[in-house]
């Protein structure tokens, strides 16, 4: 279905815009979040979630129905900083 990828695009750019703003990498995993989305779009994204899931790194991923493609209520797991040497 050639509209699974845009769907799923606007998901993981979802994921990425969380990470941006938490300021951490793309690398960091996200314990759990709701994805919220056109019932049609929830559709195409669910038929590519291991995907989304393995590129996003996300751990438990929850679907809403919404006008727009968003992430909410997104859990990133802590980051630990790497010591700092002296």
């Amino acid at each position: 279905d050639a509209a699974v990828l845009p769907a799923v695009g606007a998901a993981l750019a979802g994921v990425r815009k969380v990470k941006s703003e938490a300021k951490v990498g793309m690398r960091a995993e996200v314990r759990t979040m709701t994805l919220v989305a056109p019932a049609a779009s929830v559709e195409r994204i669910r038929a590519a979630e291991a995907d989304l899931r393995a590129s996003g790194r996300i751990s438990e991923l929850a679907y809403a129905e919404g006008e727009s493609v968003e992430v909410r209520d997104a859990e990133l797991v802590p980051v630990e900083k790497p010591a700092t040497r002296a």
